[in-house]
């Protein structure tokens, strides 16, 4: 009875779990992607930034919070974090 019950369990778990492993992969490379702009963004708006102190500051903390949901690989939540971060930024040319 417990061998039918495993075997029924992991036919019906494993099929979700490839799922959930192909998924993310685009997720991740994207979050990695906007990460990556954004922190460019970030350096380059302080560089020549005189004003706007406040926005970078709130870029930079959706910036961390970008890269800790990466880390846990919620990279659903990195993505809106990053583009927050990065909306945050374009701001400064405004």
């Amino acid at each position: 009875m417990n061998k039918s019950i495993v075997a029924i369990f992991l036919l019906l778990i494993l099929p979700l779990t490839a799922c959930t492993s192909i998924i993310p992969g685009s997720d991740k490379t994207q979050c990695e992607e906007l990460m990556g702009q954004a922190w460019q963004e970030l350096t380059e708006a302080k560089l020549s930034s005189v004003s706007g102190a406040w926005q970078l500051t709130k870029a930079s903390k959706f910036l961390a919070q970008a890269k800790v949901k990466y880390e846990t690989e919620r990279f659903e939540l990195c993505i809106e974090k990053a583009e927050t971060a990065r909306e945050l930024l374009s701001q400064l040319d405004d």
